[in-house]
Formats: C-alpha cells, structure tokens, sequence
C-alpha cells in the first residue's frame, strides 16, 4: 500500500475516538445547559398561583398541550358522567405532579423515574438525569415543592432534546473526524514528501555510483538518515575507489614482476646454461632478485592499505635470526661475517611479520652489501622496559656526510623502490623501511657508526 494511503487511513483511525470524545463532550455539554435552564424554570414557577391551579384541577394540570379538555361553557358532568380524559401530545417542555407516593394526579402523567424515587425517599429535595428521547437524550429534573399530603408534593419537569439532537451528533463527530484527519494529513504531507525525496535521491545515487547528495536539512531523525545515507554513500566511494587502486597496484605490479624480475630471471639461466656467469656472480644477481621481489610484494601491500595492514605478534629476535640465515650466503661471498647480540627470551611487537621482515632485511643487506671484505655486520636487539632497540651496524667505508643527509631524506614512499637500475644505489628500499616503520608506530634514525661504518636503529 503506498505511503499515502496508508496515512490517510492510519489519520481516519486515529481521528475516530478524539472526533467521538469531543461530539460526546458537546453533547454533554448541550445537556448540562439543559438541566441548568430546566432546573431554574421550574424552581420559578413554584408559587402560590401554581399550586391553586394544581390543586385545584390536577387532571388537566400543565402536562403539554392536552386534548379534549372542557371548556369553561360546557355544562358540568353529573354525577353518574364519565369526565372526559386528556389526551397526552408531546412538547419540548412538560410538567406533571405527584403526591407523596409518586402517583402522578394526571392519568396522563409519565411513570416516576426509578431513580429520582429513590433519591427523594432517602432525603434529596431534587434530582436530576438525562432520559432517551426519539431524537436523542432528554433532560429530566423533579423537585419537592413543600404542598405535602396533595396531589402536587412532587413536580417532574422533561425538557425534550433540540430537533435532530442526533443528527447533529453525528454532524459534529463527522466533521471533527474529517478536521482532525486533514490537520494530521496536512502535518505529515512534508515529511512523506521529505521520505520520498530521500528515496529518490538514494536510487539515483545508487545509480550514479553514489555521487548525488541526499536531502539533508533540519534537525530531525530524517535528516539523521539522510546524513547517514551520504555518509555511507561517502564510505562507498572511498571503498570503490580502494579497489580500484588495488585493481592498478595488482596490475601494474604483474606488469613491473615480469619486467623487473622475469626478465632478468631469464637472462640469468642463459648466461648460466652459456657458462658467462661463475657460481658468486650467479647467486648475487640471484639474490638480488629475491630483494627485489620482497619489495615489490611489500610495495604492493603498503600500496593497497592505507593504514596499517596487519597487527600481529612479532618476534624480533625470531626475525633478525631468519633475515642473517636468509643473508649468510651473500655475506659469506663478500668475506662479511655477522655478529648477533639477540637476548634469549623473545622480544615481541605488535605489527605486520612480513613487512617488519622484509624492512629489516633491506637494513641487514645494505650492511652486508656495502661492507669490506673481512668486514662486520652487528645486528643487536635489547630492551628496556616497554622500550627497545633493533639497530644494524657495518665498520664498512661508510658515507659522507652530504651522502647521509640525502638517504636520510628519503621519506616518501612511491612504492617504485627496487627497480632494477636502483639495484646499486646505497639506500636501496629505504623508503619503504620509512613506511613500515611509520605505519607500525616505530622510529628510525640513520647515522655514522663509531669507528666508521653506517648504523641503522629502529626504537619500538
């Protein structure tokens, strides 16, 4: 059922008990004024004159409009006639008298009510009610006047409802009904018109890839919603636009893998089948290879998360063993041997293993990598408390000082370090050991090492 329909029958239904509770209030209201008006001309025309006429001819005594009364020229009836009896004709004001017992003095006189009978015989010298009328609910009012022992101790005064009472109930319950309904309607209307607009503009969001803003303005629950549309439809874009960034770092990482290292892969099983690399020569470029293959995978995994991309228990020392395991052979090569200064307990961080890995590597290899033969790589691992040091030293040549401010610099990370003509530079992935360490909350700081040499240290 539309929206609409649904509020013009939900406005009906509500509408119903406040348009019957305010026709019952006027109708009470009508009949409160009634009893009002009915108990003050009565209580006036309780005098000495009214009681003579009663008393006097109770028969025919103020009972409506009666038929079939004498008139002062007809002859009076003997005492063996039947006197003639009044015929009743309703009007809207009646009056009868009773005697003591509630017997009306009127053959035509209505029955007492039950209730005002009650009421007077247990001490009330008045009482009031509403009676059913054909037109609607009457007004009855009956008095003691004080004439005890006579046929006019009680009078009972109907004052009858207005014509078509009913109908005029009716009338007001109708009215207030439909009144009531187009003020509710007339309310709601805007915010069905605010609903639909809303609607609307979401479908058509959805359709455009959610670049339309939804309707948001006041400061109800619809805006609210409104608000909430645009912000998720905020968060779709930037999920949309993530997987396509991922859709280009995954394919331009194929692109630069089959580049960057299947061809130089298979330029090295030539040379090895044409016997135009020795042993040393072909596990170099080999292991050359693997770094750079390390840093692509690691380049393309910073590039696909913005923030961080895992946060998981890392073992240092667990790590700082594998990568001088992974380096040994290339060390061994270049004449570098390694000296571990690594604690016998573990010491662990949060952060992501395979990019934590691939950063020290890229540390322990520049240290391997531009050593002396006959040369030291440290690697020490200590802590202090909730603080701790990874720092990496060769006693190689070292760099210059402007040398040092310039890979020092190296910040910025572009997700392009590794290429194959960077493979001989000093600093070769040091933007990307940047990013790992900044994204895993570490600090890092490069210098001359004491004696000569370079030194890397990672505070956690």
């Amino acid at each position: 059922m539309p929206l609409e329909r649904r509020l013009i029958l939900v406005s009906l239904l509500v509408a119903l008990p406040v348009a019957g509770l305010a026709a019952q209030a006027m109708s009470w209201v009508r009949a409160h004024d009634l009893e009002v008006a009915l108990e003050r001309v009565v209580t006036s025309q309780v005098n000495v004159a009214l009681r003579e006429r009663c008393e006097n001819d109770p028969t025919w005594f103020l009972t409506g409009s009666l038929l079939g009364r004498p008139k002062p020229t007809d002859p009076k009836p003997g005492p063996d006639d039947v006197p003639p009896r009044p015929h009743f004709e309703e009007t809207p004001y009646q009056l009868f008298a009773y005697d003591d017992e509630f017997v009306p003095s009127s053959p035509v006189g209505v029955h007492f009510p039950g209730d005002f009978k009650n009421m007077m015989r247990a001490g009330a010298e008045w009482a009031s009610a509403a009676y059913d009328a054909p037109d609607g609910a009457g007004v009855e009012f009956a008095m003691k006047t004080g004439w005890e022992n006579g046929p006019c101790a009680i009078l009972l005064a109907r004052m009858a409802p207005p014509a078509y009472a009913r109908l005029t109930w009716w009338g007001w319950f109708v009215g207030v009904e439909l009144v009531f309904a187009a003020v509710f309607i007339a309310i709601a209307t805007p915010t069905i018109r605010r609903i639909r607009a809303v609607s609307t503009t979401a479908r058509e969001a959805a359709r455009s890839d959610w670049t339309l803003v939804v309707p948001s303005d006041g400061h109800d629950e619809l805006t609210a919603i409104g608000a909430t549309i645009n912000e998720a439809s905020a968060d779709l874009r930037r999920r949309i636009k993530d997987v396509a960034d991922r859709d280009d770092v995954h394919r331009r990482f194929l692109t630069r893998t089959a580049q960057e290292i299947g061809r130089p892969l298979g330029a090295l099983a030539e040379d090895m089948a044409a016997a135009r690399v020795d042993a040393a020569g072909a596990m170099r470029r080999a292991h050359d290879l693997s770094l750079e293959l390390g840093n692509l995978l690691a380049a393309s995994r910073l590039r696909m998360h913005l923030g961080p991309t895992a946060n998981e228990p890392v073992d240092l020392a667990a790590v700082a063993t594998k990568v001088m395991a992974a380096e040994s052979g290339i060390a061994a090569a270049g004449g570098v041997r390694f000296e571990p200064v690594l604690p016998s307990s573990a010491i662990t961080v949060q952060a992501d293993p395979t990019l934590v890995e691939q950063a020290v590597l890229n540390l322990v290899d520049n240290a391997v990598r531009y050593n002396r033969r006959g040369g030291t790589v440290r690697v020490v691992l200590s802590a202090d408390g909730d603080r701790g040091t990874l720092r990496v030293t060769d006693d190689g040549p070292g760099v210059s000082d402007e040398k040092l401010a310039e890979i020092t610099a190296i910040r910025r990370f572009r997700g392009d370090e590794g290429r194959s003509e960077r493979v001989r530079q000093r600093g070769l992935g040091l933007a990307l050991v940047w990013e790992v360490v900044e994204r895993s909350g570490f600090t890092m700081a490069l210098r001359h090492a004491e004696g000569g040499g370079f030194e890397a240290e990672i505070r956690f």
